[in-house]
């Protein structure tokens, strides 16, 4: 996304207080953003009291980017590592030979951190993430709860673009609906995270504002939808596990 665009956008979201937390992360790699230092400075500038974090892979998370990012203003770093051992790390996320720099750099971030906190985060989902790796996952990095970094999550099927592992029910209600508003890096508002590419649109950052987006008879009518857990009248939420 373009800074201009970047501080159009902050800037709105700094006069409307109900914005509390701003995600600096889409599904792309944010530590290859030449400006992502910039774009948190900016973000804490225009949200003083906000919660500013960012989703890596943790390859190019490196103590000097870590150190730079956390005196910046950002509250928190959740590293994607997906792995226990290095040849599922390689399987999983596609980094050959990258496993034990990004676990250094797990290990910097944990033992440095000030008032950034820091997660490092897998999928369980029963076979290429077992029960028994998450158990190996947590002695390594502890649990996020009891003090240490690690935190599991279940595997969602991205609105129907993977493979369903789990029961849902296809009209209930979606925190990410009722509460996030996602950005493109174009502008476009989207669904949510799970609707990366932009299959449903509800308007266009370069052209409109957030309050102009939020207020749309369409984004209306699909929170709406959602709270009254009528969410399957949208294709794109009625497959989607919600995870």
């Amino acid at each position: 996304m373009s800074m201009d665009l970047y501080k159009k956008i902050l800037d709105e979201a700094g006069t409307i207080p109900l914005i509390s937390q701003i995600c600096i992360t889409g599904l792309g790699e944010p530590t290859l953003d030449k400006d992502l230092v910039e774009r948190v400075k900016y973000a804490r500038y225009r949200k003083p009291l906000g919660f500013i974090d960012i989703f890596t892979n943790g390859v190019y998370l490196t103590p000097e980017k870590f150190d730079a990012l956390q005196a910046a203003g950002l509250s928190s770093v959740q590293v994607s590592l997906n792995a226990v051992r290095a040849e599922q790390h390689e399987k999983i996320m596609g980094l050959k030979g990258k496993f034990d720099k990004v676990c250094e750099h797990i290990d910097y971030a944990r033992k440095n951190r000030k008032t950034c906190q820091v997660q490092a985060r897998a999928v369980i989902n029963g076979d290429s993430f077992t029960n028994d790796d998450g158990n190996e996952f947590y002695t390594r990095w502890g649990m996020k709860d009891n003090g240490g970094v690690g935190s599991l999550i279940r595997e969602g099927n991205w609105a129907g673009a993977g493979r369903t592992i789990r029961k849902f029910q296809p009209n209930e209600a979606c925190h990410r609906a009722l509460s996030q508003i996602y950005v493109m890096f174009d502008g476009r508002v989207t669904t949510c995270c799970f609707d990366p590419s932009g299959k449903q649109i509800f308007g266009d950052l370069t052209k409109q504002t957030l309050r102009e987006i939020y207020q749309d008879t369409d984004y209306l009518a699909f929170r709406e939808a959602h709270s009254e857990n009528k969410a399957d009248k949208y294709p794109i939420c009625a497959g989607c596990t919600r995870i």
